[in-house]
């Protein structure tokens, strides 16, 4: 109409509109504006070269309350933080993508509300774009960028497959890695998550049911992928020194060794939840936010020699 204003116009750009134009517009003037902008999307639809995909890291967990989520904030955090060689730093580009669309809270934990749009998107059952997607999407003072869970709770099955996919290929083509925090219930658009996963992690505990439900998850996972790279993390116990023969009949439960551990401290994880800074961005120093960092090193060099190996190249990762 005739009263939108310059703010309204330029949202509405930022949302994926291609032009906003004026109710006294002429004929002429609107077919060459349609011209222009159906000229620019077929030369957008047309890759003028082969994208290099990102890798996408997916977050599950055995139960609820395990620290999943824990994980995967501070492991996108630590990621887009960068890592030195050579003396110099070697920053990335990270996305951090909450899929629980009843109790997602990666928000809460970055101090980040809930996304209107990404409810809208499902609601609609649109298939989006990377314009649409980058106007939804938080920034972080991280670096790291976050699609949070919609803002209100919607039914996991309203979540199309297609559109599961349709996000995180986008990501991976925008990003060099994409978190991705999944529910602990399984759904029809978990398939597809789990095809273009490069690297699950699945958080856990060392109780015997906990253990069971694990085992049930990573063979779901490996009927949709059996090659997926999956590593349990054992989160709120200390790695023991010597594994017991508990331990031990666990991990052949498994078939497979617990390597990373990730430490009990409640206070700490309580407060860095309430004041909504994760540990990987605070300064304080503790065990826990050691065991974290670790385990995003265990990750990136788990994803090398995923690309080492892609490549055919012989790996030297240490």
């Amino acid at each position: 109409d005739r009263d939108i204003t310059l703010s309204e116009a330029r949202a509405l750009t930022r949302l994926g509109i291609e032009e906003v134009l004026p109710p006294t517009i002429s004929e002429a003037e609107l077919v060459a504006t349609l011209d222009e902008v159906v000229s620019k999307t077929a030369l957008a639809t047309q890759p003028q070269y082969a994208p290099t995909r990102g890798r996408l890291i997916s977050v599950s967990k055995s139960r609820g309350g395990v620290g999943g989520t824990t994980l995967a904030v501070n492991l996108a955090c630590n990621l887009a933080a960068g890592i030195r060689r050579r003396r110099k730093k070697v920053s990335r580009k990270v996305a951090l993508v909450d899929y629980d669309l009843q109790f997602g809270n990666v928000g809460d934990f970055l101090d980040l509300g809930n996304s209107t749009g990404f409810a809208s998107l499902i609601a609609v059952e649109q298939i989006t774009d990377n314009k649409y997607l980058s106007g939804i999407m938080a920034k972080h003072e991280s670096g790291v960028d976050v699609l949070t869970a919609p803002d209100t709770a919607l039914p996991l099955h309203s979540f199309s497959p297609k559109q599961a996919a349709a996000i995180l290929d986008i990501l991976t083509i925008e990003y060099d890695y994409v978190v991705v925090d999944l529910p602990q219930a399984l759904v029809d658009w978990t398939e597809p998550v789990v095809q273009k996963s490069d690297l699950m992690l699945v958080a856990t505990d060392t109780a015997v049911p906990t253990l069971r439900y694990a085992r049930r998850l990573i063979d779901l996972c490996r009927e949709d992928k059996p090659t997926l790279e999956i590593e349990l993390v054992v989160c709120g116990e200390k790695k023991p020194l010597l594994r017991n023969e508990l331990l031990r009949e666990g991990e052949k439960f498994l078939r497979t060794e617990l390597k990373t551990w990730v430490p009990h401290d409640a206070k700490l994880a309580r407060r860095a939840i309430d004041i909504g800074v994760p540990l990987a961005c605070s300064n304080k120093r503790s065990p826990l936010k050691s065991a974290l960092l670790n385990m995003t090193g265990a990750v990136q060099r788990r994803l090398e020699t995923i690309n080492s190996n892609e490549r055919g190249e012989p790996s030297n990762v240490s």
